[in-house]
């Protein structure tokens, strides 16, 4: 891989990390159901080398998921510490999807550079 795509990947690391990382809040829920806290995300704090961009798409995909999944699970709560948590996912879960969108294309354009 040609070092532009090396930078690829290393700038949609750091903007995946930025993402994902841990947002607890002082009420925040268990690490268990928390998005921000699951070990779903783990791989994202990680400087993994030979992560490819198909990897992490992998990764964003399934961290999409989880949270969408939180989200729908607590929409309806009442308490407001719950719905702040959730209106920050919400923006994560969008934040994520131009991430996707990000590899996508770069997948696109690391083809053409290789060929």
């Amino acid at each position: 891989m040609g070092t532009l795509g090396k930078q690829t990947i290393h700038s949609h690391r750091r903007l995946a990390r930025a993402v994902i990382g841990c947002s607890r809040e002082a009420q925040c829920l268990s690490e268990a159901t928390c998005p921000a806290c699951s070990p779903l995300e783990q791989p994202f704090l990680l400087e993994d080398e030979n992560m490819t961009i198909g990897e992490m798409k992998e990764l964003v995909n399934r961290a999409i998921s989880t949270q969408r999944q939180f989200v729908e699970s607590m929409e309806d709560s009442n308490n407001p510490a719950t719905m702040s948590l959730v209106v920050k996912i919400k923006g994560k879960v969008e934040a994520l999807k131009a991430v996707e969108d990000a590899l996508y294309n770069d997948r696109i354009l690391l083809r053409l550079i290789s060929h």
